[in-house]
């Protein structure tokens, strides 16, 4: 028995050495490493002036080279905490959209912004699974540190319920506490992490062929045909706690208030822009024109658009009706096949709206 652990422990390690050496040759997305966030580094952010290789989807099929700038964030815009530059700064703030590491960064609605208008300059702050309530943070990192003369938000779907410490509560984020206080969870990468990301074959299964998520869903799948298979009661329908949900609604809606309230005590009389993500499987499946009102998101987008209209200073552009035309005119995709997120088709037609808007104009 000794010598057959030994022998099977012998090809774990010469299989594992050959894997790393493999994934090593080939072009695996690099660990964005964010640093720790604490006290003294409140705000999340990358480990700063890198160039990072970063693919879309498991088959190396979309691979893009990005940088980290000298404030931790993906773009090639060196920020500058002086006035030196006589431009009108705008501080551009959102989640993994923002983030885009699918796309490069000259290619991101923000880098096309800062490319197609000379008189502006761009600056960037966004990390993968930012809310609303994180949003607010940025926004109060920027007013201290960047000074910005105009803000951008790009809003989707999930950056309502989200903003919530009860419904998610992963480290390095900001969240509204049951106090509807804006509270931080710090973070400080382990041991294990910081090992992991030195691994080629590591940063593949967890970065881009996304393993775990991979095994949530069919664990998931499989728990609800168990349930369903396991009772000739319940429908579908009998399974969610529609007192949960309604509570889920209450919380989302009240996220609106709160990031548009909080919004102007940050940056007082400052032009603001909001940009709303469209819904696009409406787009795609349905040939929908107008945003629809069927779900949670939709409704909390939809107040989102009404309570702004009150605040001053305040704009709005949904992109839901850009897309679809642009859908509708050209049967091009705005996301990848793989992923989500917005292609280069997908910022290319944002920039070009967010221009068209005149928000950026003198």
């Amino acid at each position: 028995m000794r010598r057959v652990s030994l022998y099977l422990l012998y090809l774990i390690v010469v299989c594992a050495v050959f894997l790393e050496i493999v994934f090593r040759v080939l072009p695996v997305s690099d660990s964005l490493e964010i640093y720790p966030v604490d006290e003294d580094n409140p705000i999340i952010h990358f480990k700063e002036n890198r160039a990072l290789t970063l693919q879309t989807g498991f088959d190396f099929s979309h691979v893009v080279e990005k940088r980290v700038n000298n404030f931790g964030f993906l773009t090639n815009t060196t920020f500058d905490e002086g006035r030196s530059s006589k431009k009108k700064r705008v501080v551009v703030i959102g989640d993994s959209f923002v983030e885009a590491v699918q796309v490069a960064n000259e290619d991101t609605f923000h880098g096309l912004l800062h490319k197609n208008k000379s008189d502006i300059e761009v600056y960037p702050l966004g990390a993968s699974g930012s809310p609303l309530s994180q949003y607010l943070a940025f926004a109060g990192f920027a007013e201290r540190i960047l000074r910005p003369d105009n803000y951008v938000f790009l809003i989707i779907k999930n950056d309502f319920d989200e903003s919530w410490l009860k419904y998610k509560n992963a480290p390095s984020f900001h969240y509204f506490d049951d106090e509807e206080l804006l509270v931080r969870r710090d973070y400080e990468p382990s041991g294990i992490k910081r090992l992991a990301r030195a691994s080629a074959f590591v940063r593949y299964l967890y970065l881009d062929l996304k393993i775990e998520q991979r095994v949530m869903a069919i664990w998931e799948s499989f728990n609800t045909k168990s349930n369903l298979k396991g009772s000739n009661i319940l429908t579908v329908n009998e399974l969610i706690d529609e007192d949960q949900e309604l509570e889920r609604l209450r919380h989302m809606l009240r996220a609106v208030e709160i990031f548009l309230n909080g919004l102007r005590e940050i940056v007082d009389d400052k032009p603001v822009l909001l940009v709303l993500d469209g819904n696009l499987s409406a787009i795609y499946e349905r040939y929908s024109e107008t945003r629809p009102r069927e779900s949670h998101e939709d409704q909390a987008f939809h107040y989102l658009q009404h309570l702004a209209t009150e605040q001053p200073d305040t704009n709005v552009l949904d992109l839901h009706p850009v897309f679809y035309q642009e859908w509708i005119r050209e049967q091009e995709r705005f996301h990848y096949s793989s992923d989500r997120h917005w292609s280069e088709n997908g910022h290319r037609i944002a920039a070009r709206a967010i221009l068209a808007s005149g928000f950026l104009d003198d």
